[in-house]
């Protein structure tokens, strides 16, 4: 499907009207978050049966951040949001940079789901001897009691289950344990319901 929506897009088959363009990019979008969700499944099996597996290499997090962004400015730019980031200079670590663009991906796309107009704002800096990575929006929040869980299989908080049906509760449960498999942790904020929220993921810097 993401291949033939590509070369429609293109102009493969001959030159598509706007009306035309308009629905091949909600099918691209459709697409994408499918491949996403069977890849969280797929992930969830590989851990909960031990068969996790990583492929550390020295990467800079600056790069997979811009990746993320790319892939994910047309779905914001539909609901009329902005992604900020002004990169920081960070140091290169150890790490599987498919595992932690799957995180960033996902801390991203939760929050375009989870917001209906702004700007998402990206902070990657050091922080204690950790690479912090600050993904802020100003979606729908939560209350502290709901925080407890959101890092649970199959979690999702009542006022996420009426803004975006279509979401699996397993998100940020493989989120954090891709920070676990790199000694790192997640953490998450926000100032009540409706007021934004903040997912942070702390990584060790190891060379």
């Amino acid at each position: 499907i993401k291949g033939y929506v590509e070369l429609l897009g293109d102009g493969t088959y001959g030159k598509m009207p706007k009306e035309a363009k308009k629905i091949l990019e909600n099918i691209d979008c459709t697409n994408e978050r499918l491949i996403h969700s069977v890849d969280e499944f797929l992930s969830i099996t590989r851990i909960d049966q031990g068969h996790a597996r990583y492929t550390f290499t020295t990467t800079q997090l600056n790069d997979i951040i811009a990746g993320v962004i790319v892939e994910l400015r047309s779905r914001a730019a539909i609901k009329k949001i902005k992604i900020s980031w002004k990169p920081e200079a960070l140091p290169t670590t150890w790490l599987d940079a498919e595992k932690i663009r799957h995180v960033i991906y996902n801390l991203v796309d939760n929050a375009i789901k989870y917001s209906s107009v702004g700007t998402i704002s990206i902070k990657a800096h050091v922080e204690k001897g950790k690479i912090q990575v600050d993904v802020i929006d100003p979606g729908v929040g939560f209350t502290p009691a709901e925080a407890e869980n959101f890092f649970q299989k199959f979690y999702r908080a009542d006022r996420a289950r009426h803004s975006e049906a279509n979401g699996t509760g397993l998100g940020l449960y493989v989120c954090r344990k891709f920070a676990e498999g790199h000694d790192g942790s997640m953490e998450c904020s926000s100032r009540g319901p409706g007021q934004g929220s903040t997912f942070s993921l702390l990584l060790p810097i190891r060379h």
